[in-house]
């Protein structure tokens, strides 16, 4: 299951088959991960390991929400870890951060993401 980059099939059978109703989701969720993902590192930068734990749990939700497989694994495993100080953390956030790039692309690939999403975050509102 580690190389399960998105299970569409997962998400649709959530969905009751609905493929726009996939596309919106997983469009909100491409949309907001840049601003959780500045969260998460102004939290490691504060040194604030309870506020980047916090915001990982929230992702976590969503990741299994949309078949983000290998997200969501990489993000129980960070949570399960108590131990994590600010450098390890700052490791799982940039793997998490290139778990979401190469979900995105083949999300692109399979028609679940029509426009291009902007891979370094700084795109506004």
């Amino acid at each position: 299951s580690g190389s399960m980059v998105f299970d569409e099939e997962q998400l649709l059978a959530r969905l009751d088959g609905d493929r726009e109703m996939a596309v919106e989701v997983v469009k909100i969720f491409a949309d907001d991960f840049p601003r959780q993902l500045v969260e998460m590192r102004n939290g490691a930068e504060r040194e604030d390991t309870e506020l980047v734990r916090q915001v990982i749990h929230k992702l976590k939700g969503s990741c299994g929400n949309i078949g983000a497989v290998e997200m969501h694994e990489s993000t129980i495993a960070v949570l399960r870890d108590e131990s994590l100080g600010v450098s390890e953390l700052t490791g799982r956030i940039d793997q998490i951060e290139s778990l979401f790039k190469h979900f995105v692309s083949v999300a692109y690939e399979k028609g679940f993401i029509t426009e291009s999403v902007s891979d370094s975050g700084t795109d506004t509102d």
